[in-house]
Protein backbone atom coordinates (compact mmCIF):
# COMPACT_ATOMS: atom_id res chain seq x y z
CA UNK A 1 0.00 0.00 0.00
CA UNK A 2 2.85 2.39 0.83
CA UNK A 3 4.41 1.59 -2.54
CA UNK A 4 1.14 2.40 -4.28
CA UNK A 5 0.89 5.72 -2.46
CA UNK A 6 4.46 6.71 -3.25
CA UNK A 7 4.14 5.70 -6.90
CA UNK A 8 1.31 8.22 -7.43
CA UNK A 9 3.37 11.19 -6.25
CA UNK A 10 5.07 13.26 -9.00
CA UNK A 11 8.52 14.64 -8.03
CA UNK A 12 7.93 18.05 -9.61
CA UNK A 13 4.59 18.64 -7.91
CA UNK A 14 6.02 17.48 -4.61
CA UNK A 15 8.96 19.91 -4.86
CA UNK A 16 6.64 22.72 -5.90
CA UNK A 17 4.32 22.12 -3.02
CA UNK A 18 7.26 21.81 -0.63
CA UNK A 19 8.71 25.17 -1.78
CA UNK A 20 5.31 26.76 -1.42
CA UNK A 21 4.92 25.38 2.05
CA UNK A 22 8.40 26.52 3.11
CA UNK A 23 7.91 29.99 1.66
CA UNK A 24 4.66 30.42 3.55
CA UNK A 25 6.20 29.14 6.74
CA UNK A 26 9.09 31.65 6.47
CA UNK A 27 6.99 34.80 5.77
CA UNK A 28 7.67 37.28 8.62
CA UNK A 29 4.77 39.59 7.71
CA UNK A 30 1.09 39.10 7.17
CA UNK A 31 -0.54 39.94 3.82
CA UNK A 32 -1.21 43.45 5.14
CA UNK A 33 2.46 44.13 5.83
CA UNK A 34 2.13 44.03 9.61
CA UNK A 35 4.11 41.67 11.83
CA UNK A 36 2.25 38.43 12.35
CA UNK A 37 1.65 37.51 15.99
CA UNK A 38 3.63 34.58 17.26
CA UNK A 39 1.46 31.47 17.36
CA UNK A 40 0.42 30.22 20.78
CA UNK A 41 1.62 26.63 21.03
CA UNK A 42 0.95 24.26 23.89
CA UNK A 43 4.06 22.56 25.20
CA UNK A 44 4.63 19.06 23.86
CA UNK A 45 3.41 16.40 26.23
CA UNK A 46 5.82 13.51 26.48
CA UNK A 47 3.61 10.43 26.25
CA UNK A 48 5.69 7.59 24.85
CA UNK A 49 3.58 4.82 23.30
CA UNK A 50 3.14 1.54 25.09
CA UNK A 51 5.11 -1.15 23.28
CA UNK A 52 6.30 -4.69 23.82
CA UNK A 53 10.06 -5.24 23.90
CA UNK A 54 10.79 -8.95 23.48
CA UNK A 55 14.15 -10.47 24.37
CA UNK A 56 14.77 -11.01 20.66
CA UNK A 57 14.72 -7.53 19.08
CA UNK A 58 14.19 -9.03 15.63
CA UNK A 59 10.69 -10.01 16.80
CA UNK A 60 9.68 -6.56 18.11
CA UNK A 61 7.51 -5.66 15.13
CA UNK A 62 5.72 -9.02 15.19
CA UNK A 63 5.10 -8.86 18.95
CA UNK A 64 3.60 -5.38 18.68
CA UNK A 65 1.54 -6.32 15.66
CA UNK A 66 -0.19 -9.30 17.27
CA UNK A 67 -3.25 -8.97 19.51
CA UNK A 68 -4.64 -11.58 21.93
CA UNK A 69 -8.31 -10.83 21.20
CA UNK A 70 -10.69 -8.71 19.20
CA UNK A 71 -10.82 -5.06 20.29
CA UNK A 72 -13.57 -4.50 22.91
CA UNK A 73 -16.81 -3.48 21.23
CA UNK A 74 -15.75 -4.78 17.82
CA UNK A 75 -16.88 -8.40 18.27
CA UNK A 76 -19.92 -8.09 16.01
CA UNK A 77 -18.35 -5.65 13.52
CA UNK A 78 -15.44 -7.99 12.79
CA UNK A 79 -17.33 -11.27 13.06
CA UNK A 80 -17.28 -11.89 9.27
CA UNK A 81 -13.63 -12.90 9.39
CA UNK A 82 -13.24 -13.02 13.16
CA UNK A 83 -15.05 -16.36 13.12
CA UNK A 84 -12.01 -17.88 11.37
CA UNK A 85 -9.49 -17.02 14.09
CA UNK A 86 -7.46 -20.17 14.69
CA UNK A 87 -5.74 -22.88 12.64
CA UNK A 88 -7.31 -24.69 9.69
CA UNK A 89 -6.08 -27.76 7.83
CA UNK A 90 -6.60 -27.31 4.09
CA UNK A 91 -7.17 -29.47 1.03
CA UNK A 92 -5.97 -27.21 -1.83
CA UNK A 93 -6.65 -27.67 -5.56
CA UNK A 94 -5.68 -25.53 -8.55
CA UNK A 95 -7.26 -25.89 -12.01
CA UNK A 96 -6.10 -25.00 -15.53
CA UNK A 97 -8.28 -23.49 -18.26
CA UNK A 98 -9.46 -26.99 -19.24
CA UNK A 99 -10.73 -27.51 -15.67
CA UNK A 100 -8.03 -30.07 -15.00
CA UNK A 101 -6.39 -30.31 -11.57
CA UNK A 102 -2.79 -29.15 -11.85
CA UNK A 103 -2.06 -28.93 -8.13
CA UNK A 104 -3.55 -30.92 -5.24
CA UNK A 105 -1.76 -30.67 -1.90
CA UNK A 106 -2.51 -30.14 1.78
CA UNK A 107 -1.92 -26.81 3.47
CA UNK A 108 -2.43 -24.90 6.70
CA UNK A 109 -4.30 -21.59 7.03
CA UNK A 110 -3.81 -19.55 10.23
CA UNK A 111 -5.92 -16.50 11.21
CA UNK A 112 -4.90 -14.11 14.03
CA UNK A 113 -5.90 -10.74 15.47
CA UNK A 114 -3.52 -7.82 14.86
CA UNK A 115 -3.34 -4.05 15.44
CA UNK A 116 -4.88 -4.12 18.93
CA UNK A 117 -7.66 -6.42 17.72
CA UNK A 118 -8.98 -4.06 15.04
CA UNK A 119 -7.80 -6.10 12.03
CA UNK A 120 -6.94 -9.65 11.06
CA UNK A 121 -3.91 -11.18 9.42
CA UNK A 122 -3.75 -14.70 8.08
CA UNK A 123 -0.93 -16.83 6.74
CA UNK A 124 -1.45 -19.77 4.40
CA UNK A 125 1.32 -22.33 3.92
CA UNK A 126 1.59 -25.13 1.39
CA UNK A 127 4.27 -27.69 0.62
CA UNK A 128 7.06 -26.97 -1.87
CA UNK A 129 6.07 -27.24 -5.50
CA UNK A 130 8.72 -29.83 -6.49
CA UNK A 131 10.80 -31.03 -3.56
CA UNK A 132 8.77 -31.51 -0.34
CA UNK A 133 11.91 -32.56 1.56
CA UNK A 134 14.20 -29.65 0.77
CA UNK A 135 12.42 -27.11 -1.38
CA UNK A 136 11.04 -23.73 -0.34
CA UNK A 137 7.51 -23.90 1.03
CA UNK A 138 4.69 -21.95 -0.61
CA UNK A 139 3.54 -19.19 1.72
CA UNK A 140 1.35 -16.10 1.48
CA UNK A 141 -0.27 -13.62 3.85
CA UNK A 142 -3.40 -11.44 3.87
CA UNK A 143 -4.26 -8.31 5.86
CA UNK A 144 -8.03 -7.93 6.44
CA UNK A 145 -9.44 -4.55 7.48
CA UNK A 146 -13.09 -3.51 7.98
CA UNK A 147 -13.99 0.07 7.07
CA UNK A 148 -16.77 1.28 9.37
CA UNK A 149 -17.71 4.07 6.93
CA UNK A 150 -18.23 1.98 3.81
CA UNK A 151 -19.23 -1.17 5.76
CA UNK A 152 -16.90 -3.20 3.56
CA UNK A 153 -13.89 -5.39 4.11
CA UNK A 154 -10.64 -4.49 2.33
CA UNK A 155 -7.96 -7.13 1.99
CA UNK A 156 -4.43 -7.22 0.60
CA UNK A 157 -2.89 -10.56 -0.30
CA UNK A 158 0.76 -11.12 -1.16
CA UNK A 159 3.02 -14.08 -1.72
CA UNK A 160 6.71 -13.69 -2.54
CA UNK A 161 6.99 -17.25 -3.84
CA UNK A 162 4.23 -16.56 -6.37
CA UNK A 163 5.15 -12.89 -6.98
CA UNK A 164 1.53 -11.91 -6.41
CA UNK A 165 0.23 -8.71 -4.79
CA UNK A 166 -3.49 -7.98 -5.10
CA UNK A 167 -6.35 -6.09 -3.42
CA UNK A 168 -9.96 -7.21 -3.00
CA UNK A 169 -12.99 -5.86 -1.20
CA UNK A 170 -16.46 -7.04 -0.23
CA UNK A 171 -18.15 -8.68 2.71
CA UNK A 172 -21.01 -10.82 3.93
CA UNK A 173 -23.74 -11.75 1.44
CA UNK A 174 -26.33 -13.93 3.12
CA UNK A 175 -24.56 -17.02 4.43
CA UNK A 176 -21.53 -16.44 2.18
CA UNK A 177 -18.58 -14.04 2.07
CA UNK A 178 -17.79 -12.54 -1.34
CA UNK A 179 -14.67 -10.50 -2.19
CA UNK A 180 -13.87 -9.04 -5.61
CA UNK A 181 -10.84 -7.36 -7.15
CA UNK A 182 -8.30 -7.67 -9.95
CA UNK A 183 -5.45 -10.08 -10.54
CA UNK A 184 -1.92 -9.00 -11.45
CA UNK A 185 -2.79 -9.34 -15.17
CA UNK A 186 -5.90 -7.15 -14.85
CA UNK A 187 -8.46 -9.96 -14.99
CA UNK A 188 -11.27 -9.87 -12.44
CA UNK A 189 -11.16 -12.04 -9.33
CA UNK A 190 -13.93 -13.30 -7.07
CA UNK A 191 -13.03 -15.10 -3.83
CA UNK A 192 -15.80 -16.75 -1.83
CA UNK A 193 -16.19 -18.44 1.58
CA UNK A 194 -19.21 -20.76 1.45
CA UNK A 195 -20.66 -23.64 3.49
CA UNK A 196 -19.32 -22.00 6.65
CA UNK A 197 -19.67 -23.84 9.95
CA UNK A 198 -17.76 -23.43 13.22
CA UNK A 199 -15.53 -26.33 12.21
CA UNK A 200 -15.26 -26.11 8.42
CA UNK A 201 -15.66 -23.96 5.31
CA UNK A 202 -15.30 -24.18 1.54
CA UNK A 203 -13.23 -21.54 -0.30
CA UNK A 204 -13.65 -20.82 -4.03
CA UNK A 205 -11.45 -18.65 -6.25
CA UNK A 206 -12.84 -17.54 -9.62
CA UNK A 207 -11.28 -15.54 -12.45
CA UNK A 208 -12.94 -13.64 -15.31
CA UNK A 209 -10.97 -12.59 -18.41
CA UNK A 210 -13.97 -10.74 -19.92
CA UNK A 211 -14.81 -8.23 -17.20
CA UNK A 212 -17.31 -10.41 -15.36
CA UNK A 213 -19.32 -11.85 -18.24
CA UNK A 214 -18.04 -15.37 -17.59
CA UNK A 215 -16.25 -16.90 -14.64
CA UNK A 216 -13.88 -19.86 -14.34
CA UNK A 217 -12.97 -21.71 -11.16
CA UNK A 218 -9.19 -21.68 -10.79
CA UNK A 219 -8.75 -22.46 -7.06
CA UNK A 220 -10.68 -24.48 -4.50
CA UNK A 221 -9.95 -25.23 -0.85
CA UNK A 222 -11.71 -27.28 1.81
CA UNK A 223 -10.93 -26.29 5.40
CA UNK A 224 -11.32 -28.12 8.70
CA UNK A 225 -10.61 -26.38 11.99
CA UNK A 226 -7.72 -27.85 13.94
CA UNK A 227 -8.48 -28.45 17.61
CA UNK A 228 -6.32 -26.48 20.07
CA UNK A 229 -3.12 -28.25 21.06
CA UNK A 230 -3.85 -29.27 24.63
CA UNK A 231 -4.12 -32.43 26.68
CA UNK A 232 -7.58 -31.19 27.60
CA UNK A 233 -7.70 -33.05 30.88
CA UNK A 234 -8.65 -31.59 34.22
CA UNK A 235 -11.12 -31.49 37.07
CA UNK A 236 -13.41 -29.04 38.83
CA UNK A 237 -15.26 -28.76 42.13
CA UNK A 238 -18.36 -26.64 42.58
CA UNK A 239 -20.51 -25.45 45.47
CA UNK A 240 -24.13 -24.74 44.66
CA UNK A 241 -25.53 -21.41 45.81
CA UNK A 242 -29.17 -21.93 44.82
CA UNK A 243 -29.45 -24.75 47.38
CA UNK A 244 -27.20 -26.86 49.57
CA UNK A 245 -24.95 -29.04 47.45
CA UNK A 246 -21.53 -29.88 46.07
CA UNK A 247 -20.29 -31.41 42.82
CA UNK A 248 -17.00 -32.60 41.39
CA UNK A 249 -16.24 -33.58 37.80
CA UNK A 250 -13.29 -34.77 35.77
CA UNK A 251 -12.57 -34.60 32.04
CA UNK A 252 -10.08 -37.13 30.69
CA UNK A 253 -8.81 -38.68 27.49
CA UNK A 254 -9.67 -42.25 26.51
CA UNK A 255 -8.28 -44.52 23.80
CA UNK A 256 -11.05 -43.48 21.39
CA UNK A 257 -12.33 -40.16 22.66
CA UNK A 258 -13.26 -38.39 25.89
CA UNK A 259 -14.84 -39.24 29.25
CA UNK A 260 -16.63 -36.67 31.42
CA UNK A 261 -17.49 -38.12 34.83
CA UNK A 262 -18.71 -36.61 38.07
CA UNK A 263 -20.72 -36.81 41.26
CA UNK A 264 -23.38 -34.33 42.33
CA UNK A 265 -24.77 -34.33 45.90
CA UNK A 266 -27.43 -31.76 46.76
CA UNK A 267 -30.71 -31.14 48.52
CA UNK A 268 -34.01 -31.55 46.70
CA UNK A 269 -37.45 -31.10 48.25
CA UNK A 270 -35.82 -30.99 51.71
CA UNK A 271 -34.23 -34.41 51.13
CA UNK A 272 -30.69 -35.32 50.08
CA UNK A 273 -29.96 -36.87 46.69
CA UNK A 274 -26.81 -38.12 45.01
CA UNK A 275 -26.15 -38.65 41.29
CA UNK A 276 -23.11 -40.16 39.57
CA UNK A 277 -22.75 -39.60 35.85
CA UNK A 278 -20.51 -40.58 32.94
CA UNK A 279 -20.58 -39.11 29.45
CA UNK A 280 -18.49 -40.79 26.78
CA UNK A 281 -17.74 -38.88 23.56
CA UNK A 282 -15.82 -39.75 20.40
CA UNK A 283 -12.76 -37.83 19.16
CA UNK A 284 -15.00 -35.11 17.69
CA UNK A 285 -16.94 -34.58 20.93
CA UNK A 286 -20.10 -36.31 19.73
CA UNK A 287 -21.95 -37.92 22.64
CA UNK A 288 -22.02 -41.71 22.38
CA UNK A 289 -23.03 -43.05 25.83
CA UNK A 290 -24.45 -41.49 29.01
CA UNK A 291 -24.87 -43.23 32.38
CA UNK A 292 -26.64 -41.63 35.36
CA UNK A 293 -26.98 -43.60 38.61
CA UNK A 294 -27.86 -42.75 42.19
CA UNK A 295 -30.83 -41.86 44.31
CA UNK A 296 -33.29 -39.01 44.70
CA UNK A 297 -35.15 -38.95 48.01
CA UNK A 298 -35.84 -42.65 48.60
CA UNK A 299 -35.91 -43.50 44.88
CA UNK A 300 -33.04 -45.23 43.14
CA UNK A 301 -32.39 -44.10 39.57
CA UNK A 302 -30.55 -45.71 36.69
CA UNK A 303 -30.48 -44.23 33.19
CA UNK A 304 -28.54 -45.39 30.16
CA UNK A 305 -28.60 -43.23 27.05
CA UNK A 306 -26.88 -44.53 23.92
CA UNK A 307 -26.47 -42.83 20.54
CA UNK A 308 -26.32 -45.09 17.48
CA UNK A 309 -24.02 -44.32 14.51
CA UNK A 310 -27.11 -43.18 12.56
CA UNK A 311 -27.78 -40.50 15.21
CA UNK A 312 -30.76 -42.23 16.85
CA UNK A 313 -30.94 -41.73 20.64
CA UNK A 314 -32.01 -44.64 22.88
CA UNK A 315 -33.06 -44.03 26.50
CA UNK A 316 -33.26 -47.18 28.65
CA UNK A 317 -34.04 -49.24 25.55
CA UNK A 318 -36.57 -46.81 24.01
CA UNK A 319 -35.69 -45.07 20.74
CA UNK A 320 -36.50 -41.36 20.66
CA UNK A 321 -36.90 -40.19 17.07
CA UNK A 322 -37.53 -36.61 18.19
CA UNK A 323 -33.86 -36.37 19.21
CA UNK A 324 -32.48 -37.22 15.77
CA UNK A 325 -29.80 -34.71 14.85
CA UNK A 326 -28.78 -33.96 18.45
CA UNK A 327 -25.06 -34.13 19.16
CA UNK A 328 -24.72 -33.13 22.81
CA UNK A 329 -26.20 -34.36 26.08
CA UNK A 330 -27.26 -31.67 28.55
CA UNK A 331 -27.66 -32.75 32.19
CA UNK A 332 -29.64 -29.90 33.70
CA UNK A 333 -28.58 -30.75 37.26
CA UNK A 334 -24.91 -30.17 36.39
CA UNK A 335 -22.86 -27.42 34.70
CA UNK A 336 -20.25 -29.87 33.43
CA UNK A 337 -21.96 -30.80 30.16
CA UNK A 338 -21.63 -27.24 28.84
CA UNK A 339 -18.01 -28.23 28.31
CA UNK A 340 -18.92 -30.68 25.53
CA UNK A 341 -20.25 -28.20 22.90
CA UNK A 342 -17.66 -25.61 23.97
CA UNK A 343 -14.84 -28.05 23.21
CA UNK A 344 -16.50 -29.34 20.04
CA UNK A 345 -17.29 -25.94 18.49
CA UNK A 346 -13.87 -24.29 19.10
CA UNK A 347 -15.48 -20.87 18.58
CA UNK A 348 -13.35 -17.83 17.95
CA UNK A 349 -14.00 -14.80 20.14
CA UNK A 350 -17.07 -13.06 18.70
CA UNK A 351 -18.35 -16.17 16.93
CA UNK A 352 -21.54 -18.03 17.81
CA UNK A 353 -23.24 -21.28 16.90
CA UNK A 354 -26.57 -22.99 17.44
CA UNK A 355 -26.72 -26.55 18.75
CA UNK A 356 -29.40 -29.21 19.22
CA UNK A 357 -28.99 -30.98 22.55
CA UNK A 358 -30.72 -33.89 24.25
CA UNK A 359 -31.72 -32.30 27.56
CA UNK A 360 -32.11 -34.68 30.53
CA UNK A 361 -34.48 -32.93 32.89
CA UNK A 362 -34.33 -33.29 36.66
CA UNK A 363 -36.11 -34.69 38.68
CA UNK A 364 -38.26 -36.69 36.22
CA UNK A 365 -35.25 -37.76 34.09
CA UNK A 366 -37.06 -37.37 30.78
CA UNK A 367 -35.24 -36.42 27.58
CA UNK A 368 -36.29 -33.39 25.54
CA UNK A 369 -35.01 -31.61 22.45
CA UNK A 370 -33.32 -28.30 23.36
CA UNK A 371 -32.40 -25.62 20.83
CA UNK A 372 -29.39 -23.86 22.31
CA UNK A 373 -26.71 -21.39 21.28
CA UNK A 374 -23.22 -20.43 22.40
CA UNK A 375 -21.48 -17.11 21.71
CA UNK A 376 -17.86 -16.67 22.72
CA UNK A 377 -17.71 -13.14 24.07
CA UNK A 378 -14.16 -13.36 25.46
CA UNK A 379 -11.34 -15.88 25.74
CA UNK A 380 -12.89 -17.62 28.76
CA UNK A 381 -16.50 -16.36 28.67
CA UNK A 382 -19.56 -17.53 26.75
CA UNK A 383 -23.12 -16.33 26.40
CA UNK A 384 -25.37 -19.39 26.63
CA UNK A 385 -29.02 -19.61 25.58
CA UNK A 386 -31.48 -22.47 26.05
CA UNK A 387 -34.96 -21.47 24.96
CA UNK A 388 -35.90 -18.41 27.03
CA UNK A 389 -33.12 -19.06 29.54
CA UNK A 390 -29.88 -17.20 28.99
CA UNK A 391 -26.75 -16.80 31.06
CA UNK A 392 -23.10 -15.85 30.85
CA UNK A 393 -20.72 -18.61 31.91
CA UNK A 394 -16.98 -18.56 32.42
CA UNK A 395 -14.67 -21.51 31.79
CA UNK A 396 -11.09 -22.48 32.45
CA UNK A 397 -8.39 -23.13 29.84
CA UNK A 398 -9.81 -26.56 28.90
CA UNK A 399 -13.46 -25.52 28.79
CA UNK A 400 -14.64 -26.72 32.23
CA UNK A 401 -17.19 -24.34 33.71
CA UNK A 402 -15.78 -22.09 36.43
CA UNK A 403 -18.76 -19.87 37.13
CA UNK A 404 -22.46 -20.27 36.34
CA UNK A 405 -24.55 -17.32 37.57
CA UNK A 406 -27.61 -18.19 39.67
CA UNK A 407 -26.46 -21.77 40.08
CA UNK A 408 -22.94 -22.68 41.08
CA UNK A 409 -19.38 -21.46 41.52
CA UNK A 410 -16.04 -23.20 41.70
CA UNK A 411 -14.24 -23.99 44.90
CA UNK A 412 -10.51 -23.32 44.88
CA UNK A 413 -7.84 -23.73 47.49
CA UNK A 414 -7.94 -20.20 48.90
CA UNK A 415 -10.37 -19.08 51.55
CA UNK A 416 -11.33 -15.91 49.68
CA UNK A 417 -12.03 -17.90 46.51
CA UNK A 418 -14.32 -20.24 48.44
CA UNK A 419 -16.24 -17.34 49.88
CA UNK A 420 -16.62 -15.76 46.45
CA UNK A 421 -17.74 -19.05 44.91
CA UNK A 422 -20.47 -19.45 47.49
CA UNK A 423 -22.01 -16.20 46.26
CA UNK A 424 -21.19 -16.76 42.62
CA UNK A 425 -23.05 -18.32 40.00
CA UNK A 426 -24.24 -25.06 38.44
CA UNK A 427 -27.19 -24.06 36.63
CA UNK A 428 -30.63 -23.83 38.11
CA UNK A 429 -33.41 -25.83 36.47
CA UNK A 430 -34.56 -24.14 33.30
CA UNK A 431 -36.57 -24.87 30.20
Amino acid sequence: MLKAILSTMKPTSFLTSAKAFLSLAMLPLSVFGQPSPAPSLAPMQLQPPSIVLPNDSTQAAIENLRAPNVHPGYEEKLRTFGQFIGIWDMDIQLFNKANQIVYHQPGVWMFSWILDGRAIQDVIVGPPRLDPANGERRIGTTIRYYDETTKRWYITFMTPTGQIYIHLQGGQKGDEIVLEGKDTDGSMLRWMFVEITPGSFHWLGYTSPDNGRTWRLEQEMFAKRRAPVTTGEGSAWWRRNDLRGLESARLQRTTNGWLLSGTSAFEHAHSPCLLNYQVRCDEDWHTRLVLVDGWVDQRFVHHQIAVKPNGRWIHNGTELAQLDGCIDIDLNFSPSTNTLPIRRLCLAVGASSKVRAAWLRFPDFTLHLAEQSYTRIATNRYEYRNGKFESEISVDSIGLVRHYPSGMGTIDGHRDDRRTAAHGGVRSNHS
